[in-house]
């Protein structure tokens, strides 16, 4: 038993050696225990360190379930203290990166700083950063990206459908609970990609249903022996267009791309410096720069009718004239502003 003693706390990535980086493969290079709650079945990094004879699973106690997982953790934690004592040196093999969907990494440095043992943190790829290259989305677009566990879904989860999502721990025994989320905030057709080993050697396998598939389709790959831990999901936002009714107005911002389409019955409002990019949308249009949009909600506010609006601002109106019960929303920087029923 060591008195000064260091556990390094390693991020091995989404699945691929060639993802560690330097300072994680030059540890797991080392002639050091390493130890990890899962095994080399599921992640490449572990099977590879296997076969060398370095790897310590707990995955035969990670896989019962009768103890609950809080416990599981403790004990967990309480492995790595000792052995880090033991040996002087060990690493703790977590997949993808410390503390991202990792609640097991945060119990061992908890423990580890009430007994003493030296942490050295080694940040790694996870699988969000590997969902992003291979699906080639920017989180930085549409508002961000929803990160959302469906292990903690319930039954009465309200999803954000303004804001893309990448769905983690998806759970064979959850899936159930996660679909029917799904379904009850997402249209039946809209896309949802099923990634299978993200980060892995060559990328990850796509496969793109509607969410009305989503369930049936993930039986399927239960029952072929896919293992849920590689299994994640990309919901892309649903659309201001996607998510309109005749009878609606809507507004864009320099912010948002126009879209193409134009519900049937509806006004799609535009603001000026966009007006080249748009193509013939058909129905009725209306061009409004910001300023003339708030003019617009004022004069409705006043009971005024579609004729009057359009002469007053001078904007130009094709197809229908004349649009009743009209439900009026301002999409300023994607932020739904509260709607104002007319």
């Amino acid at each position: 038993m060591n008195n000064k003693c260091v556990l390094h706390l390693v991020g091995i990535g989404p699945g691929d050696w060639k993802h560690l980086t330097l300072r994680a493969a030059e540890l797991l290079s080392e002639d050091v225990k390493v130890i990890s709650p899962f095994s080399g079945e599921y992640h490449p990094v572990l099977k590879r360190l296997a076969d060398e004879g370095k790897l310590t699973t707990l995955f035969p106690l990670y896989e019962m379930e009768e103890i609950p997982h809080r416990q599981k953790y403790d004990i967990f934690s309480s492995v790595a203290v000792r052995a880090a004592r033991e040996y002087g040196r060990l690493v703790w093999a977590a997949p993808g990166n410390v503390f991202v969907f990792d609640a097991i990494s945060r119990m061992v440095v908890e423990k580890c700083e009430r007994d003493g043992v030296e942490v050295e943190i080694v940040p790694g790829l996870s699988s969000i950063e590997s969902m992003y290259t291979e699906l080639k989305v920017d989180p930085g677009d549409n508002l961000g990206m929803q990160l959302l566990n469906a292990y903690h879904f319930a039954e009465d989860t309200v999803l954000s459908t303004s804001t893309p999502a990448i769905v983690l721990q998806t759970m064979w025994t959850a899936t159930a609970v996660y679909c029917e989320t799904f379904r009850r905030n997402y249209p039946p057709g809209h896309p949802v990609t099923i990634v299978e080993g993200a980060g892995f050697a060559g990328g990850g396998k796509h496969t793109t249903v509607p969410v009305a598939d989503l369930e049936s389709t993930l039986r399927d790959m239960e029952k072929s022996g896919v293992n849920h831990s590689l299994i994640s999901l990309y919901i892309p936002r649903v659309t201001p267009a996607q998510q309109a009714k005749p009878g609606k107005v809507y507004s864009r911002t320099k912010h948002e791309i126009v879209e193409k389409e134009l519900i049937e019955g509806g006004l799609l409002l535009i603001p000026l410096h966009e007006l080249a990019k748009a193509e013939d949308v058909g129905g009725a249009l209306v061009v409004l720069d910001k300023p003339e949009f708030i003019h617009l909600w004022q004069l409705l506010k006043k009971g005024g009718t579609i004729e009057e609006l359009t002469q007053d601002l001078g904007a130009k109106v094709t197809g229908k004239e004349q649009v009743s019960h009209m439900l009026l929303r301002f999409f300023d920087h994607g932020v739904i502003d509260d709607s104002v029923a007319f």
